[in-house]
């Protein structure tokens, strides 16, 4: 058991951006977080007015594994104040307890409303929930999609771009500046 939770942490370590200077990886992840903005808006219409009256929002790219009853995964991303357009690169940790078997890339995006929520989030953000789902994704299409809740301040969506997971986990992650 405890060699395939090192085995999915070992795949998650390897989501980092694609780029030989920070500059370039930065860059990436930037396209990345505009790809995945228009892909919501495509995809979720009523995303439209949370995301043109936000405070702010997080973007990250992640990979995940579940192997039979754990977890884990990592990845990056951005969050960026809408008022001015400041960024800050931040990276991705999860891990998760349940019953699953897959693994996927998918985007979370993180929508704040306000900037207490935005705040907290840069400040050291993590997160608890439960996930049950079957999702899957080919190429840089999402087809997989959902959308939940978060902090009452806070509205997350994820979009499953590869892979295929199947799962039923207590999941949390932690969200930390870097990158």
């Amino acid at each position: 058991m405890r060699s395939l939770v090192t085995l999915a942490l070992l795949l998650a370590a390897c989501a980092t951006p694609e780029g030989a200077t920070q500059g370039e990886q930065r860059a990436q992840t930037l396209a990345m977080r505009d790809e995945s903005i228009a892909q919501l808006r495509k995809r979720y219409p009523n995303s439209h007015a949370l995301l043109d009256d936000a405070y702010g929002t997080a973007v990250f790219t992640n990979i995940s594994m579940t192997i039979f009853f754990a977890g884990g995964g990592g990845g990056y991303g951005v969050a960026t104040r809408a008022s001015d357009g400041a960024t800050t690169f931040m990276t991705m940790r999860t891990g998760s307890a349940g019953l699953g078997l897959g693994g996927r890339e998918y985007r979370l995006i993180a929508i704040f409303r306000t900037q207490a929520a935005y705040e907290k989030f840069i400040a050291g953000g993590s997160g608890f929930g439960g996930e049950a789902e079957v999702s899957s994704g080919e190429g840089d299409a999402p087809s997989g999609g959902t959308a939940t809740g978060g902090a009452p301040d806070v509205r997350i969506y994820q979009l499953t771009t590869d892979g295929t997971e199947m799962k039923a986990t207590l999941t949390s992650a932690k969200f930390e500046v870097g990158g």
